[in-house]
């Protein structure tokens, strides 16, 4: 079963089950995101945690029409750059010079 963008709204009124659906079914992808920008298994499996239970967290605040993945995916890739700001391994500055 591919994600229906229906479903956003039964996560926005916090239904479990449909969240856990969502992590089975876009947590893939969402790694394969992940690691495609840091090339590092265990840090995109960590980010891809950290990811979901953002979503968890923040699900209340999404619109109905929300595209979910696309929303995860953003979410992630924040994650990736702050977490590798933090551990020194990304130059903003150096990558807009390229």
């Amino acid at each position: 079963m591919i994600w229906d963008d229906t479903l956003t709204s039964k996560i926005i009124a916090g239904d479990r089950a449909v969240f856990e659906l969502c992590y089975r079914q876009l947590s893939p992808f969402v790694y394969s995101a992940i690691y495609k920008t840091c090339q590092d298994k265990e840090l995109s499996k960590d980010i891809v945690q950290e990811t979901f239970l953002t979503a968890f967290q923040q699900a209340h605040e999404l619109n109905h029409d929300t595209n979910m993945l696309a929303w995860l995916k953003r979410v992630a890739f924040n994650k990736v750059i702050n977490t590798l700001k933090r551990s020194n391994k990304f130059d903003g500055d150096n990558d807009a010079q390229n």
